[in-house]
C-alpha cells in the first residue's frame, strides 16, 4: 500500500473508512475534507472543531483502502494554499482527546515531539509516535506557546511533503532530443486551457452574462451566417476582453516565479498580490494593480517552428471552440471546464554528498518506458543459484522483542504446539497484542459499537463472532484460557460458508486467566493478524476442528443479490407471479416464488336450494409414459379442462335470476307458515 511519507509501514497507520467510521460519530469534530499528497493519492483527512467559524485544520494522516469521499473540501497539496493548520495546543488535544482514546490499536498515533524548520525555526508539524508528521501552526498565546517551549523539539531542514513536491514540480535540467519543443507546446496548452477556465467564469458571473450572453450565443447559433462572419463577429465582441485578462510583460523574477506550479487551473482574475503566482503575474495599474494570465510573447505554430503572436492564437483559439467544437463549446458556457493540471516532466534532483542524481520519471513520459526497457533488458532470464535458495520458504523475519505483557503463558503454548511434549519453532515468534476487546476488533476494521461490545464484555459471544464474520467474509477464532480444557467451549469461532479469498487470515482473539483480551500477533509494535503460515501447526488443527463443527454463516459473497424491479416486473408477466410472490423475491435470501397454474373458474350454481350439484369429477390421469412425454400430456390435459371450464362458463345462463327466484320462494313458504302459526 502507498503511504504519503517514505519508510512507513502501512499496516501501523489507521484505515481511512475505518477513521471516517468512528470519528463521523464525535459531535464535537465535523469533517471537513481530505489531503491528496503531490503524488494524488490519499494521505489524510481533514477535521474541524464543531461550531468554530474560521476553519481550523485538524489533520489526521490515514492510509488509503478505497473509501471515497465526494463531499468536503479537496486540499491538493500539504501546503494547499486553502489549508489552514490548526494551532499546536488544538493538535495535541485533538489527538488525546479522539485519536488515543478512540483508537487505542493503533499506539503510534500519539504526539511525542514538536518539529519546526531551519529555516524560519517556527512551528510547523508535531510528529507522532509511528514517526508521521502532522502539519500544525503556532501557539495561539503566550500561555501555550511557554508550555509548548518545555516538549520535545526537532529542528529539521524540509519537510518530507516540501521535498516531493521540489522533486515533482522542479526544473529539469536533462532533456530528450526534441523535448524542449514538446514542453513549450504543453506549457502553451495549460496556458490555454487557463484562459478557458477564466473565461467560463467570466461568462457565468451576472457582469459576464445577461445581455453579452444572449448577443454571443445569438452570433454562434445564427443559421445565417457564414462562418467567417461569425469568425469576425465574435472577434470583435472578444478581442479587447481577452485582451485585459493577459500580459505578455516579462521581467527577471518572473522566471523564480514560475517554478511555483499549481496542479490547479485558477482564474487569475480573481487572485490577490500574494496568490498571484505560477501561470498569473501581477501587474501594477492605476487603481493598485491587478493579477493577469501570463503569456508568452511569441508560441510555435508549426512543425517548421513558426513562431507567431501567442496572445492572438489564444484568442482564435477561443472562437473556433466556440464555433467549431460543440463538446468544447459546451464546456465552456456551461463552467464545467477541468481544473486540475497535467503535468509531465522528468526531475532531476542533486544527492547531497553524492555525485549522482536522483531522477523522478512520471509513468506516462517516453523517458520512463525507457528506463523500463533498459531494466528489462539488464535482467537475465535465468541465474545459476545454489541449492539452499530454491527453498519455496519465505526468508526468516527477525523475532520482536518480548516483554511482560507480550509472552504467551505456558497453557497457551500448550494449545499452539499441539500437546505438552511438541515444540514448534512458530510458537517461540508469536506474542500478545494486550488491548480491550473494543479496542482489538479494529484490526479487522470494525469497531466495538457495530459489534455491540461494551466495557463490561469480557469475551466475544457467538452472535458477536458470526457479526465480525458477516462484516469481513472470514473467519475468526476466540481462545478462552478461562475454561477448563475438557470445556467443548474453550475454544469457538464462526466461519463463512465461502471465504472471500483463499489463505485468508484469521484473527485469534485470547482471553487470559484475568479477563483481560489480547490478540495474537508477531509484533505487537506493527500488529497484524496471523496468517496461515506463520500458524504453528497445533493451531491450524485447533482451528480445522473447530470450525468444522460450526455452520457457515453467510458472508459478504454469499450475500443475495436483489432482483431489479425490471426484473421483477419481466417475471411476473411472464409467470403470472401474485403480489405475495413478489414479496417474498424481494426478501434478501428468500427462495424463488413458486408458481401454480391458474385454477379453474367456478362452477354455477345450481338452481334449486334444496341441494348443492356434485362437483364435476376430474378425468382419468393419462397414461403413464417416459418422463418428459408423461409431462406433455398432463400440459394438455390442463389445457383443456380450462378451455372446457371457460367455454362451460360462457354457455351456462346467468346464475342471478335463478337465484333471486328461489329467495322469493323461501320468503313465500316463511310468510306462509308464520301466518298459520298465528291462526
Amino acid at each position: 500500500m502507498y503511504t504519503s511519507q517514505s519508510r512507513m509501514n502501512p499496516i501501523a497507520m489507521i484505515p481511512a473508512s475505518l477513521a471516517t467510521k468512528v470519528l463521523n460519530q464525535e459531535v464535537g469534530i465535523k469533517f471537513q475534507g481530505v489531503i491528496r499528497d503531490i503524488y494524488n493519492h490519499l494521505a489524510a483527512l481533514v477535521y474541524r472543531e464543531a461550531g468554530e467559524e474560521y476553519n481550523r485544520a485538524l489533520i489526521l494522516p490515514v492510509i488509503d483502502d478505497g473509501e471515497m469521499y465526494i463531499g468536503g473540501e479537496l486540499y491538493m497539496d500539504w501546503e494547499d494554499p486553502d489549508l489552514h493548520p490548526a494551532p499546536i495546543e488544538k493538535v495535541l488535544i485533538f489527538y488525546k482527546k479522539y485519536i488515543e482514546t478512540n483508537f487505542a490499536y493503533y499506539k503510534g498515533y500519539s504526539p511525542v515531539k514538536v518539529i519546526k524548520v531551519k529555516r524560519s525555526e517556527e512551528i510547523e508539524a508535531v510528529q507522532l509516535r509511528n514517526l508521521l508528521f502532522v502539519p500544525a501552526s503556532a501557539a495561539s498565546n503566550e500561555k501555550y506557546r511557554v508550555a509548548i517551549s518545555a516538549s520535545p523539539t526537532d529542528i529539521i531542514d524540509v519537510l518530507e511533503w516540501n521535498k516531493n513536491r521540489e522533486i515533482l514540480l522542479g526544473e529539469n535540467e536533462t532533456e530528450l532530443p526534441g523535448d524542449s519543443e514538446r514542453m513549450e507546446i504543453k506549457e502553451f496548452q495549460e496556458i490555454f486551457e487557463h484562459l478557458r477556465l477564466t473565461f467560463a467564469n467570466w461568462l457565468a458571473l451576472n457582469e459576464g452574462g445577461g445581455e453579452f450572453r444572449k448577443r454571443l450565443e445569438g452570433v454562434i447559433f445564427s443559421r445565417r451566417l457564414p462562418l467567417y462572419e461569425k469568425r469576425k463577429r465574435l472577434e470583435i465582441l472578444l478581442a479587447n476582453k481577452v485582451a485585459s485578462w493577459i500580459t505578455t510583460d516579462f521581467h527577471s523574477e518572473d522566471s523564480e516565479q514560475a517554478k511555483e506550479v499549481s496542479l490547479l487551473r485558477v482564474d487569475c482574475r480573481v487572485r490577490s498580490q500574494d496568490k498571484c503566482v505560477g501561470k498569473c503575474m501581477w501587474k501594477q495599474g492605476g487603481e493598485g494593480g491587478s493579477c493577469l494570465l501570463h503569456v508568452p510573447e511569441q508560441t510555435i505554430l508549426t512543425e517548421e517552428s513558426q513562431r507567431v503572436s501567442a496572445s492572438r492564437v489564444l484568442l482564435l483559439r477561443l472562437i473556433e471552440e466556440l464555433l467549431r467544437y460543440g463538446e468544447r463549446r459546451k464546456q465552456l458556457l456551461d463552467n464545467n471546464i477541468n481544473r486540475l493540471v497535467n503535468i509531465e516532466k522528468p526531475v532531476v534532483i542533486p544527492v547531497e554528498g553524492s555525485t549522482s542524481n536522483q531522477v523522478i520519471f512520471p509513468e506516462k513520459s517516453a523517458a520512463w518506458f525507457e528506463l523500463l526497457r533498459l531494466e528489462w533488458a539488464s535482467k537475465p532470464d535465468e541465474e545459476p543459484r545454489y541449492l539452499e535458495e530454491m527453498s519455496g520458504k519465505r526468508a526468516g523475519v527477525p523475532l520482536a522483542p518480548q516483554y511482560k505483557g507480550t509472552i504467551l503463558p505456558p497453557r497457551l503454548q500448550t494449545i499452539l504446539n499441539g500437546g505438552d511434549d511438541v515444540v514448534d519453532p512458530k510458537t517461540s515468534a508469536i506474542r500478545l497484542y494486550r488491548l480491550p476487546l473494543a479496542a482489538l476488533v479494529m484490526a479487522v476494521n470494525l469497531t466495538g459499537k457495530e459489534l455491540g461490545i461494551t466495557s463490561d464484555v469480557r469475551s466475544l459471544t457467538d452472535t458477536m463472532l458470526r457479526g465480525i464474520v458477516r462484516k469481513t467474509g472470514g473467519s475468526v477464532i476466540q481462545i478462552d484460557l478461562r475454561k477448563d480444557p475438557s470445556d467443548a467451549n474453550m475454544i469457538t469461532g464462526a466461519r463463512p460458508i465461502k471465504s472471500l479469498y483463499p489463505n485468508m487470515p484469521i484473527p485469534v482473539f485470547v482471553i487470559m486467566d484475568d479477563g483481560s483480551s489480547a490478540l495474537l500477533v508477531l509484533d505487537p509494535s506493527s500488529p497484524i493478524i496471523l496468517s496461515r503460515e506463520d500458524m504453528p501447526a497445533g493451531l491450524i488443527r485447533q482451528i480445522q476442528t473447530t470450525l468444522s463443527t460450526k455452520r457457515g454463516v453467510m458472508g459478504l459473497q454469499e450475500v443475495a443479490k436483489k432482483p431489479t424491479l425490471t426484473e421483477l416486473r419481466a417475471r411476473l408477466q411472464k409467470e403470472k407471479m401474485t403480489e405475495d410472490d413478489i414479496e417474498k423475491a424481494m426478501v434478501i435470501g428468500a427462495p424463488e416464488a413458486s408458481v401454480a397454474p391458474a385454477p379453474a373458474p367456478e362452477a354455477p350454481p345450481a338452481p334449486a336450494p334444496e341441494a348443492a350439484p356434485a362437483p364435476e369429477a376430474a378425468p382419468e390421469a393419462p397414461p403413464q409414459g417416459p418422463p418428459m412425454v408423461s409431462r406433455v400430456s398432463n400440459l394438455r390435459a390442463m389445457a383443456a379442462r380450462k378451455k372446457a371450464a371457460q367455454q362451460e362458463s360462457l354457455e351456462a345462463p346467468p346464475a342471478a335470476a335463478p337465484r333471486l327466484k328461489n329467495l322469493r320462494a323461501m320468503a313465500a313458504q316463511r310468510k306462509a307458515a308464520e301466518q298459520q302459526a298465528t291462526q
